[in-house]
């Protein structure tokens, strides 16, 4: 755990997200939540030892599995993008089934920690920004559209910290959800900004401290996996080839990034899931306005 500005912690080292924590004098805040079981009570742990007080709030940055599974462990109130609460609504009371296939598809090692436990729903969410202080700390939950049009940031300006989930990931693919891939191009435009005077934690990956030339390469890395996807997809459309065939531009996307422990076929389908999302955000633009970038 690294205390990355004052009473401001993250944790890279778990298999899965990255999460981080603020600590007030009443209790913690934290971001995101760690996707195993085991690494969440652990994390509950060192909050308790961080703070003698409860764990005041969750704040989830979008709603993959990966991020929703363990929240009970922290037991505390939720706050999120509410196109990301009504996927939590939409499960009911429990976790469905292909979530955690999924998951365990991704980390077959640790895929029999995976439960379908009681599903704990969002007692707050914004679709815009939420404005917070506690203790005098400002707190910013912001909408920013990338992997899920549910993704948000948390930003702590006096800090200069910016958790940016999976908007921004390192040295792995990014996923690109249901017709988000402009929508993502624009919050990493944003981003740019931010990151001359912020420290970004990201999704997955290192933490990217404030102006560092990192910060910029991972910025760089993902606006144009995604820019090239979209130009690759854009020139199928136009010359009317079909849906099944993007299956061939698999290889072109496949060595972008190191898979690190993900295995291979797993990495195939998601860059396939990729570029079915955004051949059907393409082919929702009328045929005069599809350029190739």
């Amino acid at each position: 755990m690294e205390e990355v500005a004052k009473q401001v912690y993250v944790e890279t080292a778990y298999d899965g997200v990255n999460v981080g924590a603020l600590v007030t004098p009443t209790g913690v805040m934290c971001v995101d939540v760690p996707s195993y079981a085991r690494d969440a009570r652990d994390w509950a742990a060192r909050m308790h030892r961080l703070s003698p007080y409860p764990v005041q709030q969750i704040v989830l940055t979008d709603s993959h599995g990966d991020r929703i599974l363990n929240t009970r462990w922290l037991n505390a109130p939720i706050a999120m993008h509410s196109d990301a609460a009504e996927v939590l609504r939409s499960f009911d009371k429990r976790f469905p089934q292909h979530l955690l296939e999924s998951l365990s598809a991704r980390n077959p090692h640790r895929g029999r920690e995976l439960s379908t436990g009681p599903v704990e729903h969002a007692t707050t969410s914004f679709s815009g920004e939420i404005l917070m202080y506690r203790h005098g700390q400002k707190i910013v939950m912001k909408a920013a559209p990338g992997p899920l049009k549910g993704s948000a940031w948390v930003l702590l300006p006096e800090r200069g910290v910016v958790f940016a989930g999976d908007t921004l990931v390192v040295d792995t693919h990014p996923i690109v959800g249901n017709r988000t891939s402009e929508a993502w191009l624009n919050t990493l435009a944003e981003l740019r900004k931010l990151a001359k005077g912020n420290t970004i934690l990201t999704g997955r990956g290192p933490v990217l401290f404030a102006g560092s030339e990192e910060s910029f390469q991972a910025i760089d890395a993902v606006e144009n996996y995604i820019r090239d996807m979209r130009a690759r997809i854009s020139a199928h459309v136009e010359a009317g080839r079909a849906r099944e065939a993007i299956v061939t531009y698999i290889p072109e996307f496949f060595g972008r990034f190191p898979l690190q422990t993900l295995p291979a076929d797993w990495v195939r389908q998601q860059i396939k899931l990729s570029l079915g999302n955004i051949y059907d955000e393409v082919q929702s633009i009328p045929e005069e306005e599809i350029l190739v970038e």
